[in-house]
């Protein structure tokens, strides 16, 4: 597996936020406000088959929420694609790509750092947790360290060699 670098990760995830918030700043600006309302300049608006309602709802709000009927986001993409239809990318598409890369970058930080630090961890919990029911002397708190070393040690077996 090609080794990432966090800073590398880091950085091009603050870009694509950067760039999020500089692309919604620009084309929300108030003095938009009225052009984005208007359904007059869509061109091919009967494409979309919008029940009256949601047409009012995007007169009214500047967006609508209709049910799809795609697994993935980038279905309705391919789908414009395919079809030959101009491909318009909102703020969902932007916002789930960001959360894809978000995810990628914890799966990263969970091999490449926290895994050894959690089986580290667990190493030492469960030392402890030996001395110190070798060392307890009266029932309860024996039970009690009894209890810490099976969870510790069921820990310690559910670690990848």
């Amino acid at each position: 597996m090609k080794r990432v670098y966090f800073k590398t990760i880091i950085i091009c995830f603050l870009s694509l936020l950067l760039l999020f918030f500089l692309l919604t700043s620009s084309v929300f600006s108030t003095e938009n406000k009225k052009d984005l309302y208007s359904l007059e300049d869509i061109s091919n608006i009967r494409q979309f088959h919008l029940s009256p309602a949601a047409s009012e709802l995007l007169r009214k709000n500047g967006f609508a929420v209709s049910p799809a009927y795609y697994k993935e986001i980038s279905d309705i993409y391919s789908e414009c694609k395919d079809t030959n239809q101009p491909i318009f990318i909102t703020t969902d598409a932007v916002l789930h790509t960001g959360h894809i890369f978000f995810d990628y970058l914890l799966r990263i930080l969970e091999v490449e750092k926290l895994h050894d630090s959690a089986i580290e961890l667990t190493d030492c919990m469960l030392e402890l947790s030996i001395k110190q029911f070798s060392e307890a002397h009266t029932g309860c708190n024996l039970r009690r360290h009894k209890e810490s070393d099976k969870y510790w040690g069921f820990l310690y077996r559910l670690k990848v060699p």
